[in-house]
């Protein structure tokens, strides 16, 4: 004879990492804005939302080369974590929101011909481009983790 015991409980996890590379992974895998934000959030905590000029760099010196996904969207130009966005490094004439679709921000590293650069900074593009993007670690909570348990 088998009896099912059912329980459920909130379970709250905090994790807090300083700037360390473990802060950030970056995923050579190309994916759409969404999708890579899916995946963020169900392997990590989020798309990675650097805070200040410290986290910028460390994702710059991350990457190569080329554009990579962060967590940044246009709605008044927000963080997906809802963090501050107020010290956005923008490339030149950017966000300019080209063919009214570039809603989703990403990261640029580009060296020109001319020695200059394009080190991290952000633009403006649309979602549906799909780009390798960085994941970030973070606070976050699960809640409502439901348990059963059989006994024979």
């Amino acid at each position: 004879r088998s009896q099912d015991l059912s329980t459920s409980f909130n379970l709250l996890i905090n994790i807090h990492y300083g700037i360390s590379p473990e802060k950030f992974v970056y995923y050579t895998d190309q994916k759409t804005w969404m999708e890579a934000q899916d995946f963020c959030r169900q392997r990590h905590t989020d798309l990675a939302c650097p805070t200040n000029s410290n986290e910028e760099l460390l994702l710059e010196k991350t990457f190569i080369y080329g554009w990579t996904w962060i967590g940044f969207f246009r709605d008044g130009w927000k963080w997906s974590d809802k963090s501050n966005s107020s010290d956005v490094r923008w490339f030149t004439d950017q966000p300019n929101n080209a063919g009214g679709k570039d809603n989703c921000g990403y990261v640029v590293k580009s060296v020109f011909s001319n020695g200059g650069t394009s080190a991290g900074l952000f633009d403006d593009g649309s979602c549906s481009n799909q780009r390798a993007f960085f994941c970030q670690y973070g606070e976050f909570s699960l809640q409502d983790l439901t348990t059963r348990l059989t006994m024979h």
